[in-house]
């Protein structure tokens, strides 16, 4: 059975950020390959209740407005970013950006607050060159959406953003 662990709240610069979603049950479900279709499933464990809706982000020509809630992956120490995830509530999508060259990728991982049954996965395999890419998800309207940003090494996670909240 997965457990669940609520995220702390931090403050950060006067301001309030979410603590990092480092629950177990927000995990990705174990033997997930490294580019899963654009499908939903079942979370790993027989019985589990969540629901994954993974998607492999797509190239655009554009970048996402200045004015969307954002969140980024730091490494150690802070420095230096390794990607950076944006949230545009009109049209429910994810704004994806791996801001290096270094073989890893980004992931956005989201959830309604305080819902954990719903899991939003959106994978950047591009690279940097890439620039912006995107994921788009059908979510329920006046929801606020926990996210955040992920940098994988393959299937491993090296580093995980702080959780920002957003309304659509």
């Amino acid at each position: 059975m997965r457990t669940l662990t609520s995220t702390a709240a931090l403050a950060v610069g006067g301001g309030l950020a979410l603590g990092l979603m480092t629950a177990p049950a927000f995990a990705a479900p174990s033997g997930s390959p490294a580019a899963a279709p654009a499908t939903a499933r079942d979370a790993g464990d027989t019985g589990a209740r969540e629901r994954w809706h993974i998607k492999n982000a797509k190239n655009v020509s554009s970048a996402p407005n200045r004015k969307l809630v954002c969140t980024f992956v730091y490494g150690e120490g802070g420095k230096p970013t390794y990607g950076k995830v944006c949230f545009q509530p009109k049209g429910d999508k994810f704004w994806v950006q791996d801001r290096r060259s270094d073989g890893m990728h980004i992931r956005m991982r989201a959830i309604y607050s305080g819902h954990w049954q719903t899991i939003y996965d959106c994978r950047d395999y591009h690279g940097r060159a890439a620039g912006w890419t995107v994921c788009n998800f059908n979510l329920h309207e006046n929801q606020h959406i926990d996210f955040n940003a992920l940098a994988y090494n393959g299937r491993t996670k090296k580093y995980e953003g702080f959780t920002v909240t957003a309304s659509n």
